[in-house]
């Protein structure tokens, strides 16, 4: 493909005189990789949570003592922990339904190798704030663990 580029690029008349453009030593970056990167680093610069990983999900959980507090690693917390079984999924719908008339949502969870995960991720959690917080106050109530708590 870039071959092809590059001999649409080295042949055009407004190129006359200039040196030749070298496929195999030069790329094209796609703007939305580039918008997508710089994000990232804009977001790695407020929050230090990374992304979940199933194989360690301890890594997600937040540190309170912390007197910073990182809200997207919190609310990666959350999500995981209203994502981690059925119990608490159907928890966190039915104190939707509860509490309102309209159709439930799913907290979502930002990966990775998904660009706006992250701001799907928060746009959802925004939305759903009285019920994270109704869902975090009776997870709390029903851990018998009081170091938990």
């Amino acid at each position: 493909m870039l071959e092809f580029v590059a001999r649409l690029m080295n042949s055009h008349k407004s190129r006359a005189g200039m040196k030749k453009w070298p496929p195999t030593k030069n790329h094209i970056r796609c703007l939305a990789h580039i918008i997508n990167l710089a994000t990232q680093a804009v977001l790695q610069t407020h929050s230090k949570s990374k992304h979940y990983d199933p194989k360690e999900p301890e890594k997600l959980e937040p540190d309170v003592e912390e007197e910073y507090c990182d809200e997207i690693g919190l609310i990666q917390s959350i999500v995981v922990k209203a994502c981690s079984s059925a119990k608490r999924g159907q928890l966190f719908k039915d104190i939707q339904l509860r509490e309102s008339t309209e159709s439930t949502l799913q907290l979502l969870l930002d990966m990775a190798v998904r660009w706006s995960s992250t701001y799907v991720m928060l746009d959802h959690a925004e939305k759903l704030k009285p019920f994270i917080d109704t869902f975090i106050y009776e997870i709390g109530l029903s851990e018998k663990n009081l170091e938990k708590r």
